[in-house]
C-alpha cells in the first residue's frame, strides 16, 4: 500500500472522529445544562449564594452553574410558555 494514500486514509478517519466527538460532546455539555439548570430553576432568590456553594462542595468553576441556571431560564421552551 501507498504511504500516501494510508496517510490519507488515518487523516480521515481521524478527521471523521473528531467532528464526531466534538458533536456529542456539544450535545452532552447541553444536556448537562439543562439538567443542572432544573435543578436550580427553583432558587431564584438565594442563586448566587448555592451556585457559590455548589462551586465550593464539587470543586467547579461557579461559570458552569451560571451557565446551567440561565440555559434553562432563558430557553425557547420557557419564553414560549411565558408569552401565553
Amino acid at each position: 500500500m501507498n504511504y500516501d494514500i494510508l496517510l490519507a486514509n488515518i487523516r480521515s478517519i481521524i478527521s471523521k472522529t473528531e467532528v464526531e466527538l466534538v458533536f456529542n460532546l456539544r450535545e452532552h455539555m447541553e444536556t448537562m445544562y439543562w439538567e443542572i439548570g432544573f435543578e436550580l430553576k427553583d432558587f431564584d432568590e438565594y442563586i448566587n449564594k448555592i451556585i457559590k456553594d455548589l462551586s465550593i462542595d464539587l470543586q467547579m468553576d461557579q461559570a458552569i452553574f451560571e451557565i446551567s441556571y440561565n440555559y434553562y431560564k432563558n430557553h425557547p421552551v420557557h419564553s414560549l410558555r411565558r408569552k401565553k
